[in-house]
C-alpha cells in the first residue's frame, strides 16, 4: 500500500476499510429501525476490531486515540465497566511481545520519555492516597498506565517505519470518512442523538477525528487532478460533520493548526531576495475558505458561531458553565498548589457547586494535571510536551519539503491547542502523536 499515491490498498486493508464502514452503517441502521439484531451487530464489531488489531496494529492505534468511551456499544455487548478500548490495548500489546520475541526491529525508546512519563504516572498513583474520588480516580491513573502508555509508546514499536506510518494515516482517514458519512446521513434524516448513543461519544470525539482526516489529507497526500476531486470530496464531508456536531474546540484549533503551519510553509531564499510557498498553503485557504463559508450559511455553523461568541461573551461574567469550571480548577490549585486535591477531585468539588451540569475534569489539560496531581506533575507534562513541540518543530525547520515531517508538526499542533480547550489527561492522541515526533527523528524519516 502506497498511501502517499493514493494507489488501492492490497485486499486485507481494502476488506478493514470497507469493515469499518459497513458495521458502522449496519450498527447505527438497526439502532434506528429497531432491529433485534443490534446484539449480534455490535459483538461483531468488537471481534472485526479484534481481528483487524492483530492483523494491522495500525488500525487499533488509528481507534484507540479516538477519545470514546463507546459506552452504547460495552452495554449492548453486556461489558459491563470493561472499556472497548482495553480489548484493543490486549491485541496490540500481544502484537508489542511478539514482535520483541521474534527480535523485529524495534527502536531504543528514550530515557528521557520513558523516565519522565513514568515519573508523571507514579506521582498520579501516589495522589490516590489523598483524593477524595478514590474510584474515578483510580480509573484515570489505570488508564493512564494502560492505554495512555501503549499509545505513548507504541511508536518506537509499532510505527517506526514509513509504511506502518501510512498505513496508520490511512486507517484514520479511512474511519474519518465512513463515520462522518454515516453522521452527516443520519444525522440529516433522524438526529444527531443516535451516533452518541451507539458509540458512546460526542462532538469533541468527531470534531478530533475529523480534525485528524482533513490535516492527514491536506499535508501528506500528493494531489493531481483525479484526487484533488477526491480529496475536495473527502474534506467537504469531514468539515460537514465537523461542523454540525457543534465542538468549537477543534474547529479553533484546526484553523490555528492552519496558520501556524502556513507560517512555516513559506521561507526566504538566496538571502531574502526569493520568497518561497508551498503549495499546500493555497489548498489551506480553499479549506479555510470552506469553512468560513459553511459556518455563515449553514444552521448548525450558525449555532457554533454563537457558542463561540458566547463564550467569549460571558468570560467576565461567569454564566458559561466551561469558565465555572475553570474558575473552579483555578481554585483547587490555589489551595493545594503543590500536591494538588488527588486525580478524580475535580469532580467532587464540581458537584459540590451544584451545577446541573456533569462535569468530571476541567477542560484544560494543564489545568487538570496541576489541581489534581500538583505542581511536579505539572512540570513532567509541560516539559514531555515542550521537547515534542521542539523536536518536531526542529524537524520541521530542517526538512521543509518533507510531508510527513509536516503532517505530524500540525497533528502535534492540533492536538496541544485541543488540550487547552477540551483537554483530558488520557488524551491518547496527544501523547502518540509527541513520541512520533521522536520516532520519525530517530527513524530520519523525511
Amino acid at each position: 500500500m502506497r498511501f502517499k499515491n493514493v494507489n488501492f490498498p492490497n485486499s486485507k486493508e481494502l476488506w478493514v476499510t470497507i469493515g469499518i464502514f459497513v458495521i458502522s452503517f449496519l450498527t447505527l441502521l438497526s439502532s434506528y429501525i429497531n432491529l433485534n439484531i443490534l446484539e449480534v451487530l455490535v459483538i461483531l464489531s468488537l471481534l472485526f476490531i479484534f481481528i483487524a488489531t492483530l492483523l494491522f496494529p495500525e488500525f487499533g492505534l488509528a481507534v484507540i486515540i479516538i477519545p470514546t468511551s463507546f459506552t452504547r456499544v460495552r452495554e449492548i455487548a453486556g461489558l459491563g465497566v470493561f472499556s472497548v478500548k482495553y480489548l484493543i490495548f490486549f491485541a496490540l500489546f500481544f502484537v508489542i511481545i511478539s514482535r520483541i520475541i521474534r527480535s523485529e526491529k524495534i527502536l531504543r525508546v528514550p530515557r528521557f520519555f520513558t523516565g519522565s512519563y513514568l515519573m508523571l504516572a507514579i506521582i498520579l498513583l501516589i495522589s490516590l492516597t489523598y483524593t477524595s474520588n478514590l474510584p474515578y480516580g483510580v480509573e484515570k491513573v489505570v488508564e493512564f498506565f494502560t492505554i495512555t502508555g501503549l499509545a505513548f509508546l507504541s511508536p518506537f514499536f509499532l510505527l517506526n517505519t514509513r509504511e506502518k506510518i501510512e498505513r496508520f494515516f490511512f486507517f484514520i482517514v479511512s474511519m474519518a470518512v465512513s463515520l462522518s458519512a454515516s453522521f452527516v446521513l443520519f444525522g440529516l434524516i433522524f438526529s444527531l442523538s443516535k451516533l452518541i448513543d451507539i458509540f458512546g461519544s460526542n462532538y469533541v470525539a468527531v470534531g478530533h477525528l475529523t480534525g485528524m482526516a482533513i490535516l492527514i489529507i491536506a499535508y501528506y497526500v500528493e494531489k493531481n487532478v483525479l484526487k484533488n476531486i477526491l480529496v475536495f470530496f473527502a474534506i467537504t464531508i469531514l468539515l460537514t460533520a465537523m461542523i454540525i456536531s457543534g465542538g468549537k474546540g477543534p474547529v479553533i484549533s484546526l484553523v490555528a493548526t492552519m496558520l501556524i503551519v502556513s507560517v512555516f510553509s513559506i521561507k526566504f531564499v538566496d538571502s531574502f531576495k526569493k520568497l518561497q510557498v508551498k503549495s499546500v498553503v493555497f489548498l489551506q485557504m480553499v479549506i479555510l475558505l470552506i469553512l468560513v463559508f459553511s459556518l455563515i450559511v449553514s444552521p448548525a455553523g450558525t449555532v457554533l458561531i454563537n457558542r463561540v461568541i458566547h463564550f467569549v461573551d460571558v468570560w467576565d461574567l461567569g454564566g458559561e458553565t466551561r469558565v465555572d469550571a475553570l474558575r473552579l480548577s483555578v481554585e483547587m490549585v490555589k489551595d493545594h498548589p503543590i500536591l494538588g486535591e488527588g486525580m478524580g477531585s475535580f469532580e467532587t468539588e464540581w458537584v459540590k457547586l451544584g451545577s446541573h451540569d456533569s462535569f468530571s475534569y476541567p477542560h484544560n489539560i494543564f489545568l487538570e494535571v496541576w489541581s489534581e496531581a500538583g505542581i511536579l506533575a505539572l512540570l513532567l507534562f509541560v516539559s514531555i510536551l515542550f521537547l515534542g513541540i521542539k523536536t518536531v518543530t526542529q524537524r520541521k525547520v530542517h526538512n521543509y519539503s518533507s510531508r510527513m515531517v509536516e503532517t505530524v508538526f500540525a497533528l502535534v499542533l492540533f492536538f496541544t491547542m485541543n488540550s487547552l480547550l477540551s483537554g483530558y489527561l488520557n488524551n491518547q492522541a496527544l501523547f502518540l502523536f509527541i513520541a512520533l515526533s521522536y520516532s520519525i527523528k530517530l527513524n530520519s524519516l523525511r
